[in-house]
């Protein structure tokens, strides 16, 4: 998916670092959704996962790949991640929230092929991010959370969109999708990606409201100053649900 090779082997969308960190007791879920974008409507996509580690493979990606960049982006990120994940804060500096935000986009491109026909990254996102080792510096905003909850210990919600009004009829057609929304929490970790290839009116997207006062946008970076993350009140059970939620409904 990155390189163009056609030797392709099995790749964790997850790494298998992060299993290693959380206690095996905690519970995983996982759910599909997509959103006609006239009704609104939002619904669920093949069957949601549940399980006792995250171990889900896709094979997109050839040995150099896994071996080389990505690896050394895993190794990069990980002492950001891992205090993070288990509720801890950390100082972040410019280049720490570009290295999160790269590692970030890196598992939302792996975590779509966990169900191929619902890609909305496009190619050129991804191919920039293999080029320049980041998430693409226009059309892409990445923000983190804290989360008090106890509901998950990791979820995933993936939303193709489409911000044209043309009608798509029944189904999904990813002709017509020109943006994509992802949330994913792992244990205390919690990220929200939008993308687009459209310009965005304003050309700036920011979280407003309440749950804006309980993120931080990572990407793109605004700013040179250190910044203790996670940052206001943590996202609880409710405010999760509402956070996943927000490319189809506007947060109250």
């Amino acid at each position: 998916m990155f390189c163009g090779t056609a030797e392709v082997t099995d790749e964790h969308v997850w790494p298998d670092w992060i299993n290693r960190a959380l206690l095996p007791e905690l519970k995983l879920h996982k759910v599909r959704t997509k959103t006609d974008p006239v009704s609104k409507q939002t619904e669920g996509v093949g069957p949601s996962w549940g399980g006792p580690d995250l171990d889900i493979k896709v094979k997109r990606v050839c040995g150099t790949c896994n071996s080389g960049w990505m690896s050394d982006l895993e190794n990069e990120a990980k002492p950001y991640l891992t205090p993070l994940i288990l509720g801890e804060a950390v100082v972040l500096d410019r280049r720490a929230r570009e290295i999160v935000a790269a590692w970030t986009f890196l598992r939302v491109v792996m975590a779509e092929y966990t169900h191929p026909r619902q890609i909305a990254v496009p190619e050129f996102h991804r191919r920039w991010l293999y080029k320049e080792r980041r998430p693409p510096r226009q059309g892409v905003y990445i923000w983190l959370a804290g989360y008090s909850g106890e509901d998950w210990a990791a979820f995933y919600r993936h939303v193709p969109l489409a911000t044209h009004k043309r009608p798509i009829g029944s189904g999904y057609r990813p002709g017509h999708m020109n943006a994509y929304g992802v949330t994913f929490a792992v244990y205390k970790l919690v990220f929200q990606v939008f993308g687009t290839t459209t310009a965005m009116p304003g050309g700036d997207i920011q979280q407003r409201g309440t749950l804006g006062a309980s993120t931080l946008r990572i990407w793109p970076g605004r700013g040179k100053d250190s910044i203790v993350a996670p940052v206001g009140q943590p996202l609880t059970d409710a405010t999760m649900d509402r956070f996943a939620n927000i490319f189809t409904e506007p947060p109250r």
